[in-house]
């Protein structure tokens, strides 16, 4: 049986890395460029959820702190406000 130590060993040999290296520029060099649209696009998505993510965690916390400062205006003090 092979070990686990033997394949993550021959994984990182320098050989591997040069196989794979000379496949992607022997096979991968004559074909169309939007063919990675769609990974741009799925990376664009991702980005445009985790600003709606920060949006929505910042309006929570705005909603928060001015829920609180209703219920109790001396909670907060704003001492470091130049007067």
């Amino acid at each position: 049986m092979i070990s686990r130590a033997s394949v993550v060993d021959s994984l990182r040999s320098d050989s591997l890395i040069a196989q794979s290296e000379h496949l992607a520029e022997t096979h991968l060099v004559n074909l169309d460029p939007t063919l990675d649209l769609v990974e741009r696009e799925v990376g664009c998505i991702n980005i445009l959820d985790l600003d709606f993510d920060i949006i929505a965690a910042a309006a929570g916390f705005t909603k928060q702190t001015i829920a609180t400062i209703s219920r109790d205006p001396g909670a907060f003090s704003l001492s470091f406000l130049p007067m």
